[in-house]
């Protein structure tokens, strides 16, 4: 899931740059300036730390109750991606779509967070 966050933030910014004829640096300076991105890549930030500290190499070497506080985190990452999805223009443009948008997010929440044993905040 990290991978396809990140490869679709990558090629937004690329194809924002080719579009707008600007160099890379321009185009994500301009992009940020939109509050639903820079609250998404905020978003994208904290589910990468999350993924980041799961790592064996790290998650050997912190306390459990801290893995545990930045895995929550993902909670706040994922509310933050929701809320580009609806701000989104093929959304906020569109009334049939975005109904759709508010009928798939509480799916989408529920395969993210799952339940019983799959979920992230199942004990081990």
């Amino acid at each position: 899931m990290l991978s396809s966050c990140l490869g679709h933030a990558l090629l937004a910014l690329c194809g924002s740059a080719a579009h707008n004829g600007r160099d890379l640096l321009t185009s994500a300076l301009q992009m940020l300036s939109r509050t639903q991105l820079a609250l998404a890549v905020l978003g994208l930030l904290l589910l990468c730390t999350a993924g980041a500290t799961s790592a064996r190499a790290i998650r050997g070497r912190i306390p459990h109750e801290t893995w545990r506080a930045v895995h929550l985190l993902t909670c706040l990452g994922a509310a933050l991606g929701i809320a580009h999805q609806m701000a989104g223009p093929d959304l906020a443009e569109n009334s049939c779509a975005l109904g759709r948008g508010h009928c798939c997010t509480p799916r989408s929440s529920c395969c993210w967070f799952g339940t019983g044993s799959s979920s992230p905040y199942a004990r081990h």
